[in-house]
């Protein structure tokens, strides 16, 4: 899907860009958002039901509970304690009590009063877990600086800036009224319920490097929740370009993966560039910045940069950054006046084709001077359009003269 730049950088070749738009197009006919039901789980789950429902499903099994425990494949003290709700009861032992006692498991759920897994705390929570903003931006640190182990799931997230740090606490403290089991100045962790529920909603599974996930379809259902991925995601692997001494400039959005990820990572970061285009953020094509070899073999560095000053103040209106130093740069380049944009320049092209479509033939002099605008910029808005094949040159003014312009028939474009 990507094809080879004469610098050595892959870049979007324009029908793979046309599929990705396509496929990852915000569904319209989505009213609400993914859900989390007791039966999404994995086998991993366990749960506490209300004493008096837990008492009434083992009894409604038809059996005795000597006969239960054999059906069970469990011993009659166990059975005899979890239908006391000494235990948490594991969901396996759940979908066979309710095969026995014809209760269904949406009945069931509504009688849940904690969840866990065989180790680690529980947490209070009704279900189904409906997808929100707080869950979209968790996902979107995952897939940045945060980790959900492949096999027990604890969820971890280390990062240098207090405030994010801080922020992921709350997040996590609203939603499931837990706080870290682990705790230091730049690295929290928590339970593996947690990362059960997170890659249950998109987030990747370590390790990443590997990781060919995408954005999760329920984040491109809502702006709401887009908004709160890209800002976590950035957050932890964006940068920051600014410099009061220079003009250089931009926000930039760096991945790492294996190389045999490549087509993926570039795939995700494609998915960023549309899902940001809808804030009215622009941003370059997806490129291959460069590639280096660790113990595992060779991995690929992949990046998207925003440099147009119109993006840049759309980026940090409509989506922004977590207070700390990235955030601190973004705002003084906000702030700061440049000429330059990509928005005016399109403007600016625009206006220069309408005009010569109007006047049929003009002289570079004369658009400079009907749009009030440098003889030397037009030159090169020219010389621009020639090499896309839109316009050619009938001649000049006279010698030594601007050159007389005329558009390009469509028939011959």
């Amino acid at each position: 899907m990507a094809s080879e730049a004469i610098d050595g950088t892959s870049h979007w070749t324009s029908d793979a860009h046309t599929e990705l738009i396509n496929s990852y197009r915000s569904p319209s006919n989505v009213d609400t958002p993914l859900s989390l039901n007791l039966w999404n789980f994995s086998d991993r789950i366990r749960a506490y039901l209300n004493p008096d429902f837990c008492n009434r499903l083992f009894d409604s099994s038809g059996a005795h509970l000597q006969s239960l425990s054999q059906s069970l494949h469990l011993s009659y003290p166990c059975v005899c304690h979890l239908r006391r709700g000494l235990y948490s009861l594991p969901l396996p032992v759940l979908r066979q009590l309710s095969n026995l006692s014809e209760i269904s498991l949406s009945a069931i759920q509504a009688h849940v009063t904690s969840i866990q897994t065989r180790s680690g705390k529980s947490i209070t929570i009704p279900l189904p877990i409906r997808g929100n903003a707080l869950l979209a931006s968790l996902v979107g640190h995952v897939f940045g600086d945060g980790y959900v182990g492949s096999r027990k799931r604890q969820f971890e997230y280390s990062n240098k800036n207090p405030y994010l740090i801080q922020e992921v606490k709350e997040s996590i403290s609203s939603l499931f009224g837990i706080s870290p089991i682990s705790e230091r100045e730049d690295r929290i962790e928590y339970p593996c319920i947690i990362g059960e529920i997170l890659s249950y909603f998109g987030a990747p599974l370590a390790p990443k490097i590997y990781s060919h996930d995408p954005v999760p379809a329920w984040v491109l259902s809502s702006k709401k929740y887009q908004r709160s991925f890209l800002k976590a995601f950035f957050d932890d692997d964006g940068s920051v370009m600014y410099s009061p001494n220079y003009r250089a400039k931009g926000v930039n959005l760096y991945v790492i993966r294996h190389v045999q990820e490549e087509a993926t990572v570039l795939s995700l970061l494609e998915q960023v560039r549309i899902m940001l285009s809808a804030f009215g953020v622009h941003s370059g094509k997806p490129l291959v910045s460069r590639y280096y070899t660790k113990r595992d073999g060779k991995r690929v560095v992949a990046y998207l940069n925003i440099t147009d000053y119109d993006s840049i103040v759309a980026f940090n209106a409509c989506i922004g950054l977590t207070t700390g130093a990235k955030n601190l740069k973004l705002q003084a380049l906000a702030l700061r006046e440049m000429r330059y944009s990509k928005g005016h320049e399109s403007a600016l092209e625009e206006r220069i084709f309408r005009y010569l479509l109007k006047k049929k033939m003009v002289s570079t002099a004369g658009i400079a001077k009907f749009l009030k605008t440098p003889v030397q910029k037009i030159k090169k808005k020219m010389d621009h359009f020639l090499r896309q094949g839109r316009v050619y040159i009938v001649g000049r003014v006279s010698p030594n003269r601007s050159f007389l312009w005329k558009p390009m028939e469509k028939k011959h474009m």
